[in-house]
């Protein structure tokens, strides 16, 4: 037994007195706790059909993850075209010609750079999230994407009259330009044969850099706050289910942008993937603010206006467990003060994450914001160097060169692989908040690391030809493991773990960390290692999952279905 168990009035027939009792039994909602931390699992859940309204604006608030994903996804989809030199000729007739190609030092840039301006858009994100709110903020985002795709679709070349109705490809085919056919350095593909063709003058490149650049800033806020705006409106019963979508869309987005090459010209590309966040745009508007930063800034009717259509309440019914709610999450914000917005320009002018919020004398190894800026950044950090677009990119030149021929154009191995990623992912959102986010992250690491020694193996006996069916499998395994578990749930930790306080300048250090090493493996890590062979690269690979392995067995907490105090609590917040 729990505790007494309260019999219900008749007018009240089946509810329970929460104003009479501590204990948790025939509550509706978890949150927020009634003293009652150590119970979580014997709470009975919400209806699920109550949860929709969560749901929705979850999947809502990740289109604009998804728009980040089509800003990902465009150089390696677009970029062949851009540094094909010979003119394209069907039927003998001239569709197209390039003016001047894009050089393999300008296609690398044209890559890297929205992730250094991730990186900038990270640094200040947190503080404008706090200072004009998480929904007018990510609203806001919107306009750097449409800025940049609008540069991006008038870097064509108005001499060809027609180039602006060229296809790109119908099907597109790709030939690898690996040195080694057990692996390959970059993502960046080649094309062979393809039906229309791009005008590019060197006076556009700039032009194509800075659209690159400020896409990245929007990529970069976007993919920071949107996890913190979903874990703040999510009951604890799906808040992981809820936070996998940001990466389940920003996935989406990038197979929508391969697809979209096969079928649009370079002007419609543009269009197309300018329209991801104006859909964002109109229909996030409609979403209803964060409640926990309502409350933060003293608009209680709005919060309690918020949290109702959240939790799908009936007018008249539900109103006193609002109210429950309301009182919990005031307990929780505690003594933090309301944001003086007066202060705006001087925390923007302010450098963020490292130097203010979190300040150096309060980020103790010890510290509940020291502990948590150690797991999300350590989290973060083995997101990016587990090896995940080497083993993708070495997958895709099995496919194609396998005894048996199974895909031959590496236009749709990597549309394949990327629709395995999305059904990994799906499966990750269906599981988080039964089996856990410890476990998930766990048997990934290992698994992965498990892969990662057979292909290193297989790089040694030089068994290729052989065993090729066993690598595809051994390939596909290790993209599921890290798409179930290594993928998704770094963003869902980095928004759950930190102190409510905190959260804003914890979240920026750790998505400034992912997008720094994200740059960095894009732009140089991959070309070093690709010239070691398949050997050491996989056994360098497989090392930092072992490492993760451990980290996540020592390091990271379980917060399954757990209320956010409970959380703090287990960091050693006092509340």
């Amino acid at each position: 037994m729990t505790g007494p168990i309260i019999i219900p009035s008749s007018k009240h027939q089946g509810q329970v007195d929460l104003s009479s009792t501590n204990n948790c039994l025939g509550q509706v909602d978890l949150w927020p706790p009634k003293k009652c931390l150590g119970q979580v699992e014997s709470c009975e859940a919400p209806k699920v059909w109550r949860r929709w309204p969560q749901h929705l604006a979850a999947v809502i608030a990740s289109l604009g993850a998804m728009s980040a994903g089509g800003v990902l996804g465009w150089s390696t989809a677009v970029l062949p075209y851009l540094q094909e030199s010979n003119p394209s000729w069907d039927g003998g007739q001239p569709l197209g010609r390039v003016a001047a190609p894009v050089t393999n030092e300008q296609g690398n840039w044209l890559t890297s750079l929205p992730y250094l301006g991730a990186v900038v858009g990270s640094l200040f994100s947190g503080d404008l999230a706090d200072c004009f709110g998480r929904r007018p903020f990510l609203l806001g985002c919107s306009i750097p994407y449409l800025l940049g795709w609008l540069l991006i679709a008038f870097t064509e070349d108005c001499g060809s009259p027609d180039s602006k109705h060229l296809v790109l490809s119908s099907v597109p085919h790709f030939t690898s330009t690996s040195r080694d056919s057990n692996i390959r350095s970059s993502r960046v593909l080649t094309p062979s044969v393809r039906r229309g063709s791009v005008d590019v003058s060197c006076s556009t490149i700039p032009v194509m850099l800075i659209a690159r650049f400020i896409s990245g800033l929007a990529v970069g806020a976007t993919t920071t706050v949107t996890p913190m705006y979903i874990e703040e409106i999510a009951d604890d019963h799906i808040r992981g289910a809820l936070g996998v979508y940001v990466d389940l869309l920003l996935i989406v987005g990038t197979l929508c942008s391969y697809i979209a090459v096969a079928y649009l010209s370079y002007f419609w590309v543009a269009v197309y993937s300018a329209s991801l966040p104006l859909l964002f745009l109109v229909t996030f508007y409609f979403m209803p603010e964060s409640p926990i930063y309502l409350l933060y800034k003293g608009h209680k009717e709005d919060a309690e206006k918020a949290l109702k259509w959240l939790r799908g309440s009936v007018q008249g019914q539900d109103d006193k467990d609002i109210q429950e709610d309301i009182l919990g999450l005031e307990k929780l914000l505690g003594e933090y003060s309301v944001i003086d917005t007066s202060s705006i320009l001087t925390r923007i002018l302010r450098i963020p994450c490292f130097l203010k919020g979190v300040c150096w004398s309060n980020v103790r190894v010890t510290s509940p914001a020291g502990k948590a800026t150690f797991i999300v950044t350590g989290l973060m950090f083995f997101q990016q160097v587990c090896g995940l677009d080497t083993v993708i990119t070495f997958s895709v030149c099995l496919l194609q060169s396998s005894r048996w021929r199974i895909v031959y154009s590496q236009y749709i191995c990597y549309v394949i692989v990327t629709v395995i990623q999305i059904l990994a992912v799906i499966v990750s959102c269906a599981v988080v908040d039964r089996i856990g986010r410890k476990i998930l992250l766990g048997v990934s690491s290992s698994s992965m690391a498990v892969c990662l020694a057979v292909l290193s193996l297989n790089s040694h006996l030089n068994k290729t030809s052989y065993y090729s069916w066993v690598l595809v499998l051994v390939a596909s395994i290790y993209i599921v493991a890290y798409s179930v578990g290594f993928g998704p749930l770094p963003w869902v930790l980095a928004a759950e773990i930190p102190p409510t306080d905190e959260k804003e300048s914890i979240e920026s250090t750790a998505n400034v960390v992912s997008w720094v090493l994200s740059f960095i493996v894009n732009q140089f890590i991959n070309n070093v290692i690709g010239n070691f062979g398949g050997v050491v690269s996989y056994g360098v690979f497989g090392a930092l999952c072992v490492s993760a392995t451990v980290f996540v067995a020592m390091v990271v907490p379980e917060t399954k279905r757990k209320p956010r105090e409970q959380i703090e609590s287990e960091l050693g917040v006092e509340n």
